[in-house]
């Protein structure tokens, strides 16, 4: 299969970080604008079966005409594009194509919008394409390899683009407009996960937890909610109410923050923007932490890459306790039961144990079992 059509170039025009370029000349104004493209989901965005690009929002990229001419001229000019990639795994420059107008479009008193859709030729805005076609199927082999989950490879995106300005009124004049547009690297970010907690049920023994994680995508958003005991899983936690915290990192501007410590007070640093919160945590609760990397497709959010893990604050004296029960409760055959009160579920509080409907203390637990050495008798932990 071929692409025949100016959508090869397409998928590369959009390949540009979110900027805004202006260039004057004396009749006509340019503005570029390139929706972010953080991660590059080119699964998404080609058809196979018709081996395009699929329709993607004029908005992705754009080049706005505003008429400059005092009076107010038509004007008349011709575009020309030429697209390159740089790959990481050969830092070879590669030319992908070129688009040239075939006949100079008319830009109105009023000024016109270029788009990305734009490339397939509406009205006077026809173009003659010249693709490489060795080096567009080098990046189209990379997009479909299994190994590459759709994803277009990792380097360095570039589009030239020119506008000639050829006539003003009835005048016939040559203006080059060069519209500089900075490159964009592209990573395809594919990690977002917590290193600590490292499991469900984590202990802190301090109100102020401390969260790791390593990520390549270009933000994560960190949610923290309480845990109560009517919940069923993880997810009910984050779906019942609001969190105890949300901050947003973004990973440039905070120099590759990956730990971030439960804060006392609202107040953040460079590229660290906490949202919601902070609510003070308090000892003998459950909680849960959610870690998603966030990513984008052409300035429109993809799934982010996602981690719910529960943690708990100790109790001091929930801590004393255990140490306590574990003492008590030396033998093998108790060692279910220490593993039920250790498993996060539960939480200890020697001041808080029943036993036959009647609260006791710890030290009177441990006189009854002493008393009844040997005895064959049962416990029950109520949830």
């Amino acid at each position: 299969m071929q692409i025949i059509t100016a959508v090869r170039i397409r998928i590369l025009l959009f390949l540009l970080v979110c900027t805004a370029h202006v260039l004057r000349s004396q009749s006509v104004t340019v503005i570029a604008r390139v929706a972010d493209a953080d991660i590059i989901n080119a699964g998404s965005l080609f058809d196979p079966m018709a081996d395009r690009v699929k329709d993607l929002a004029a908005s992705t990229f754009s080049l706005t005409f505003v008429n400059a001419t005092v009076p107010r001229q038509d004007v008349h000019a011709l575009l020309h594009i030429e697209t390159y990639a740089t790959l990481d795994e050969d830092r070879v420059r590669m030319q992908l194509a070129t688009l040239d107008s075939r006949q100079p479009f008319l830009i109105p008193k009023e000024g016109r919008v270029f788009t990305s859709r734009d490339t397939r030729g509406v009205g006077d805005m026809q173009f003659t394409t010249v693709n490489n076609d060795a080096n567009i199927q080098k990046v189209k082999d990379k997009v479909w390899d299994p190994a590459s989950g759709g994803r277009m490879p990792s380097g360095k995106y570039e589009i030239l683009i020119t506008v000639t300005v050829v006539q003003v009124g009835t005048q016939t004049v040559h203006e080059q407009v060069p519209v500089p547009i900075a490159p964009v690297l592209v990573s395809n970010p594919t990690v977002a996960a917590l290193i600590v907690p490292s499991e469900n049920g984590y202990h802190y023994p301090t109100v102020f937890p401390q969260f790791q994680w390593t990520y390549d995508t270009r933000s994560i958003m960190l949610s923290v909610y309480e845990m109560r005991a009517d919940q069923q899983s993880l997810e009910d936690a984050t779906q019942a109410s609001d969190p105890y915290l949300q901050v947003h990192i973004d990973r440039r501007v905070s120099g590759n923050v990956s730990l971030f410590t439960y804060p006392q007070t609202a107040a953040a640093g460079p590229g660290i923007d906490i949202l919601k919160g902070p609510r003070p945590l308090e000892q003998g609760k459950t909680y849960v932490v959610v870690l998603e990397g966030l990513r984008a497709a052409f300035g429109a959010p993809v799934d982010p890459l996602r981690t719910i893990r529960s943690f708990t604050i100790d109790d001091p004296r929930s801590r004393a306790a255990m140490l306590s029960y574990r003492t008590l409760f030396a033998g093998p055959e108790y060692q279910d039961i220490l593993d039920r009160l250790q498993n996060g579920n539960y939480q200890i509080d020697a001041n808080g144990i029943t036993l036959n409907n009647s609260a006791i203390s710890l030290q009177q637990l441990q006189s009854f079992l002493s008393q009844n050495r040997g005895r064959k008798f049962s416990i029950h932990i109520e949830e």
